[in-house]
């Protein structure tokens, strides 16, 4: 049983601006988008996937 968020604002009664993760949980630092990123870009320069297992 899966309910949007808005769904869930309403049944316990929150505002509709309640925030849906905790500010400490989305992180500070966003290197690690570049660490993730930068696989698909060397991937991209060289023309070369990463074999399926």
């Amino acid at each position: 049983m899966c309910i949007t968020p808005d769904e869930y604002r309403a049944k316990w009664g929150l505002k509709v601006d309640y925030p849906m993760v905790a500010p400490n949980y989305v992180p500070n630092d966003l290197s690690w988008r570049s660490r993730a990123g930068s696989a698909e870009s060397r991937q991209r320069a060289t023309g070369k996937k990463r074999s399926a297992r």
